[in-house]
């Protein structure tokens, strides 16, 4: 009987290590996929904004197809990188284990803070002031 009681406490311990171990096999799973939705929904937003502003500079009336193709995408790249920095930031100050499950708003907030609060930084040193022709990469007076 009492060897019998051992099996049972034996086989209980087992089934919860082995549930132990598929919650956090799904929990990295739901990791990976939080960050491939954001990342994708990052790449599609900032795209589609960076076509949507570029009749505003000069290379949509002076560029090639080419040029203003490479400028979006460019530009994408770079405002992808930011995003991503700004999650990484926002999970190490805020988040914990169990994002996305715990903290996601808390986590989404201040990703989104400190992507405004990039982005109205570095506008200051790349809008131009009146009468001003405003900074050029490549000759291009696109990118921030």
């Amino acid at each position: 009987m009492a060897e019998s009681a051992v099996l049972t406490v034996g086989r209980q311990r087992e089934a919860a290590r082995s549930e132990i171990s598929m919650r956090q096999s799904v929990a990295s799973a739901d990791w990976l996929a939080a960050l491939r939705r954001y990342f994708f929904a990052s790449a599609v937003g900032n795209l589609t904004w960076e076509f949507a502003q570029l009749p505003l500079y000069t290379i949509w009336q002076q560029g090639s197809a080419r040029q203003i193709v490479f400028a979006a995408v460019h530009c994408t790249g770079g405002d992808i990188l930011i995003a991503g920095a700004c999650l990484v930031a926002a999970l190490m100050i805020i988040g914990n284990r169990q994002w996305p499950y715990a903290r996601f708003r808390a986590v989404a907030a201040a990703a989104i803070v400190a992507g405004l609060v990039y982005t109205r930084s570095s506008a200051n040193g790349s809008t131009p002031r009146s009468g001003e022709a405003g900074p050029t990469v490549n000759g291009c007076r696109h990118c921030h």
